[in-house]
């Protein structure tokens, strides 16, 4: 049967449209393109502008990496995104049907179906990639604390860890050959729970470069998706991120990081502990929690 032929194929490939051996690895790559010709997010990132003849060219470029992948389901998904853009919602609702009949755990396409506008869709992030050498407006005006952002990765939701050299310096000369590392660490706070996490970047001393961020772990009552519960459930899902480093707007270094498999157990991990230890919404015990962990935790444990 040519379904379940195509739905062995896609559990079988690489995770994620960003690999590069995902076998519409072009394809996606030239739909992204297009993406970033006809979808203008704004600088606030409070809406995005194109126009209806356009948002076709978009959905007939996703076609043809579905054509080469008809059931992977974050193509799908990316096909529901630009279908919304495009006012075709009844699309919209069956592909994204689709890409939850294939992969039940797909966050975005569940969380859409059952949020709907009050879920960050694909095509509302703004674009990045590692080759970019200015943020977007709409990441710079945004200073997080966490240090972690949604953006779009080609057809797909990504996530970049951006660090402020204003705030944590610069780790000497720069080049992409430059080593780095994102590692998460569950906070052994007593009073509240939270995660802690840090990026590291090669330096022209023995010691790398290091910089502290800190995600909550509570469920928050309005969904956001740029809320820490959510991105640690949504980091737990991708195999890779951004790292990045700016001077204002200015991208110092950036570089895609794949998660090693050290990693990808410490999400599970933590996604393991959140269930356990569930906390309503308090701040200032997260603050509490995050000072706590910065006077306690040994930093040498964090290395490239």
């Amino acid at each position: 049967m040519p379904f379940l032929r195509d739905l062995v194929r896609w559990r079988s490939q690489p995770t994620g449209l960003a690999h590069p051996d995902h076998p519409a690895a072009k394809e996606t790559r030239l739909a992204a393109e297009v993406a970033n010709q006809v979808i203008k997010v704004s600088d606030d990132l409070t809406f995005t502008q194109t126009t209806t003849h356009e948002a076709p060219q978009l959905i007939a470029a996703i076609d043809r990496a579905l054509r080469v992948c008809p059931t992977d389901p974050d193509l799908l998904f990316a096909k529901a995104a630009a279908c919304r853009h495009a006012l075709r919602g009844a699309d919209a609702d069956d592909l994204l049907q689709q890409a939850v009949l294939i992969r039940p755990d797909h966050l975005d396409a569940q969380m859409l179906m059952k949020c709907g506008k009050n879920w960050t869709t694909l095509f509302d992030l703004p674009p990045m990639s590692e080759f970019d050498t200015a943020l977007h407006p709409g990441i710079c005006s945004r200073s997080q604390p966490t240090m972690v952002y949604l953006v779009r990765d080609g057809l797909q939701v990504g996530v970049a860890i951006v660090a402020r050299s204003e705030q944590f310096g610069v780790p000497g000369s720069l080049s992409p050959q430059r080593r780095a590392k994102w590692i998460p660490v569950w906070s052994e706070a007593p009073s509240y729970p939270a995660v802690a996490h840090y990026l590291l970047i090669e330096s022209d001393s023995s010691e790398a470069w290091k910089a502290e961020g800190f995600l909550s772990t509570y469920i928050p009552d309005e969904v956001s998706p740029r809320e820490g519960y959510w991105l640690l459930r949504r980091l737990r899902d991708l195999s890779n991120c951004f790292l990045v480093l700016t001077e204002g707007n200015r991208v110092l270094f950036s570089k895609r990081h794949w998660f090693p498999k050290f990693t990808k157990s410490a999400l599970s991990s933590i996604a393991r502990k959140i269930v356990d230890n569930p906390v309503t919404e308090d701040v200032q015990a997260f603050r509490d929690a995050a000072e706590w962990h910065m006077e306690h935790f040994d930093l040498a444990r964090v290395r490239l």
